[in-house]
């Protein structure tokens, strides 16, 4: 018989911090006995949906990495939400974060998306990760025009596997720094991130 991570730690609702990495979770629909929570690592389970997270409206930190998530939207109205990590999940599509105003880091490298559309509206992001999706358009960076704050852009890394099809796109790094002056960082290489 497999329990839920709730009879797994046996735990009253004023957790803060909660790291659930590898713990064979498939289901939140439990979470709402931790209203607290401001941390939730979430890492390397057979989660499909987030389901059941949009009660815990005080977190500010989500680590969903090595899932099986493949749509943001319960996240929607989560606006507490300040750092997104969701790095090698099956996620398509960004719009659902369009009113999480205080992301500040958002990690979705390794998915499926092929828009950043939805990312608009997050003027204090500061750090994107979108290495290795299936970004084709120079067009899609118009939705990052706005955003100020952000110093960070990877859109290809020297890391195993398919670079976002707009990095073959010739002086790419020029055309990307002229569109968005503000960054300091573009890209990942040998175990950093590259200067601009």
């Amino acid at each position: 018989m497999r329990l839920d991570f709730t009879e797994k730690i046996r735990a009253k609702e004023n957790f803060i911090q909660l790291y659930l990495g590898s713990s064979e979770i498939q289901s939140l629909k439990n979470f709402h006995r931790y209203p607290k929570v401001t941390q939730l690592w979430l890492d390397k389970n057979p989660i499909k949906s987030l389901c059941g997270i949009e009660t815990l409206t005080e977190l500010t930190e989500l680590n969903i990495d090595y899932t099986e998530v493949s749509s943001l939207e319960p996240l929607c109205n989560i606006i507490s939400l300040q750092e997104i990590c969701a790095d090698s999940c099956k996620i398509e599509s960004l719009i659902h974060l369009t009113l999480l105003v205080n992301l500040r880091v958002l990690d979705v490298s390794f998915n499926q998306i092929s828009s950043l559309e939805g990312l608009n509206n997050l003027r204090e992001l500061v750090k994107l990760d979108v290495d290795k999706n299936k970004i084709l358009e120079v067009s899609e960076l118009n939705n990052l025009k706005g955003l100020q704050q952000l110093k960070t852009l990877v859109l290809k890394s020297d890391l195993e596997g398919q670079n976002n099809q707009i990095c073959d796109m010739e002086q790419y790094r020029c055309v990307i720094q002229e569109l968005l002056p503000q960054l300091e960082f573009l890209d990942y290489a040998n175990g950093d991130f590259v200067k601009i």
